[in-house]
């Protein structure tokens, strides 16, 4: 009898035990993932003014992000966007510790209670209390400490800026080329449209890779195709060189060059060869 009783507590034991741990895990990983939001909240808010006022530092002291004609316009720019990059970046991080991180504490703390880990996880809290480098608050708290110390570290983020504030005078700028040039490659393409008609359909009469049925379908429906070219053509070169000059105009500004640089060259370039491609044709 007694060992009936023990097999079925046993049994049920084995029964309720998951639904227990998931409850478990559910509370006591929401709670501590309360308080690791709270320390990365707290710990990011106290050291932020810091990585603002040394990223405003390197940002108005330093010549290898800056350069050209429009050097001095983005790092005032990038100088006043860096202290809204630090506050997004508190509000990011604590939102990703308050979500990814909850309920990566709560699966934590299920498996915890499911497989009795228990020793284990009062060393992971000591080890997060203590700040030591292996725990996930005590990394944290490093990568803070090594961006006060090395100013390298702030270039990234001043870069990310550079770009996204060359932005703006790039699509300014980049647009005044991709009309010309599409206009450009429509003429091209309208000048060549008779001799490329007169070639295909020449080739389409002699050719004897044809029979005369495909002959006759051929030379009827050529020059609807070449009608189509001019369009897509023209369709084409807008699409394209808009967002070609648009990118080499941004390049030209983060890399110190002047915003024109090349374009003469690049431009006189993509004619001469669609023109070649046309005679080759």
């Amino acid at each position: 009898m007694c060992k009936s009783l023990a097999t079925f507590a046993k049994n049920l034991f084995l029964c309720v035990w998951p639904i227990f741990s998931i409850v478990l895990g559910l509370v006591c990983g929401s709670v501590f993932g309360i308080i690791i939001t709270l320390v990365i909240f707290l710990l990011t808010l106290v050291r932020t003014p810091m990585h603002i006022f040394k990223m405003l530092r390197v940002t108005a002291t330093t010549d290898r992000c800056f350069k050209g004609h429009l050097g001095l316009l983005l790092r005032v720019f990038v100088f006043l966007l860096v202290p809204l990059v630090h506050i997004l970046f508190l509000i990011g991080i604590t939102c990703f510790s308050a979500t990814i991180g909850m309920l990566y504490y709560i699966g934590r703390s299920t498996k915890v209670f499911y497989k009795h880990e228990y020793a284990k996880t009062v060393k992971n809290i000591e080890s997060n209390a203590k700040l030591e480098p292996k725990s996930y608050v005590g990394k944290y708290y490093k990568k803070c400490q090594h961006f006060m110390k090395d100013d390298t570290e702030s270039l990234p983020t001043i870069y990310f800026l550079q770009g996204c504030c060359a932005l703006i005078p790039s699509i300014l700028i980049g647009v005044i080329p991709f009309i010309p040039f599409s206009l450009a490659v429509l003429g091209i393409t309208l000048y060549r449209l008779p001799i490329n008609v007169y070639k295909t359909i020449k080739i389409s009469i002699f050719t004897v890779a044809l029979k005369w049925d495909l002959k006759i379908i051929a030379i009827i429906t050529l020059p609807f195709v070449h009608a189509l070219f001019p369009l897509l053509s023209f369709l084409g070169a807008l699409v394209g060189s808009f967002f070609y000059f648009i990118i080499r105009t941004w390049s030209n500004i983060c890399e110190g060059y002047s915003p024109f640089h090349k374009w003469k060259r690049k431009f006189e370039e993509g004619i001469k060869k669609y023109y070649k491609a046309h005679k080759d044709f």
